[in-house]
């Protein structure tokens, strides 16, 4: 019987004590590795002081109180921190990142070494990365999540760095066909690159009753509900949605909006809501654990994502495992989830057919099952056994065995 393949997962994203929804879909991918091949966590953090104050650095300084070492459901999480300045440190973050990172593998190489490395997110993690697994001499498969590619590589000063990395990358992996047609045009057509889209937890986000889901939340289960989940920032284009709303209720609509995240833009959004009178139809109810989430996307009618930019936003996916349409913008990998059978596309930046998208889904009858099989062969279980294959091909392109 072969052995098991021990393989060190990279990536910044990934939950922690801090932010306990950080990166969670970096941690199921893990979860469903494990259950197939050894896998040690490594999530290198920016350190900035703690005491720092300010809208601008309060993000920065909590990663400071991040612990170098934690359990996190059944892994023991390595979180070697390095020095950054906010903004003006952007060009370098990668080598800021690499001397605390290459010490925190190397030692834990000489423990057990490792068969290969496996890194999520291009810019910083991928290109520090990409320097250890060399200074080691082990297989690198590399994998972008979305605009670590389509906006990092539009920056001069991480382009190149990037491009460094995927070229001496063993293996390169992106989660959606749009990313991968990406980095095609971005020159590497001569490179393999494997997409393996994500999976969702089948058995959290399930077709649910709306009015148990909104009496399990405390809410009033009342007309016609859109839910968002999501960062509350302008690349998120919830200015659209928050002009699509005032555009369905100046037209007649009874429409209530839950707006389920965090982030900067949140005060200019809720004084948006206010100055528009839609306070009484849009709710901001902050960030929420990601077993919440599975009963906020059953509690809502239909579900809005009106991003102005994406990579294969794993929301999208829990709407519909959730049984509800999406309505959501045709940008990143949001086409191969979404079509005519669970939803509407609209061109991003226009609220006008956002409302006219939404007042379609929220007037049709729906088939909850019918939607959730539209989706339903993207499993994690799948994702894992396709990043096996890829982590198995890189160690023979390197000469080593699987």
């Amino acid at each position: 019987m072969a052995a098991r393949l021990n393989v060190l997962l990279i990536s910044n994203l990934f939950p922690t004590p801090v932010d306990p929804i950080r990166g969670v879909f970096t941690c199921q991918l893990a979860k469903r590795l494990k259950a197939i091949c050894d896998v040690t966590v490594v999530c290198p953090l920016p350190w900035f002081p703690s005491w720092a104050r300010g809208k601008m650095f309060e993000k920065w300084a909590e990663f400071s109180r991040v612990p170098g070492l934690y359990e996190w459901q059944g892994f023991t999480v390595h979180s070697p921190k390095y020095p950054m300045i906010p903004r003006m440190s952007e060009a370098a973050h990668a080598a800021l990142m690499f001397p605390s990172l290459y010490r925190t593998v190397k030692r834990l190489h000489r423990l057990r070494r490792f068969d290969v490395v496996n890194t999520h997110w291009l810019y910083p993690d991928g290109v520090a990365a990409a320097w250890c697994a060399q200074l080691l001499g082990l297989p690198h498969v590399v994998t972008a999540l979305g605009c670590d590619a389509n906006l990092f590589m539009t920056q001069g000063h991480k382009r190149f760095q990037i491009e460094r990395a995927i070229r001496k990358a063993e293996g390169v992996t992106v989660v959606s066909e749009a990313l991968r047609q990406f980095l095609v045009e971005q020159g590497f057509g001569d490179k393999p690159i494997d997409v393996i889209p994500n999976g969702v937890d089948a058995e959290l986000f399930r077709p649910r009753d709306k009015a148990e889901c909104a009496r399990q939340l405390g809410i009033v289960s009342r007309g016609k509900t859109v839910v968002f989940v999501g960062q509350l920032l302008e690349v998120k284009g919830i200015i659209y949605l928050i002009e699509a709303v005032e555009r369905l209720v100046a037209g007649g609509k009874d429409v209530f909006v839950y707006m389920v995240g965090e982030g900067s833009g949140r005060p200019v959004y809720e004084a948006e809501v206010a100055r528009r009178g839609l306070s009484g139809r849009i709710q901001f109810v902050g960030n929420r654990p990601h077993s919440e989430i599975a009963v906020w996307m059953g509690a809502g009618d239909v579900f809005c994502l009106p991003s102005i930019r994406e990579g294969f936003p794993n929301v999208v996916l829990e709407a519909l495992f959730s049984g509800r349409p999406v309505v959501a913008s045709r940008v990143g990998g949001i086409p191969e989830m979404v079509n005519t059978n669970n939803g509407y596309l609209v061109e991003s930046g226009n609220a006008a057919a956002l409302a006219d998208a939404l007042g379609e889904a929220l007037e049709k009858t729906w088939d909850a099952n019918a939607i959730l099989a539209t989706v339903s062969h993207l499993s994690w279980e799948r994702a894992g056994q396709h990043y096996l294959l890829s982590l198995e091909a890189a160690m023979k392109k390197r000469g080593g065995n699987p």
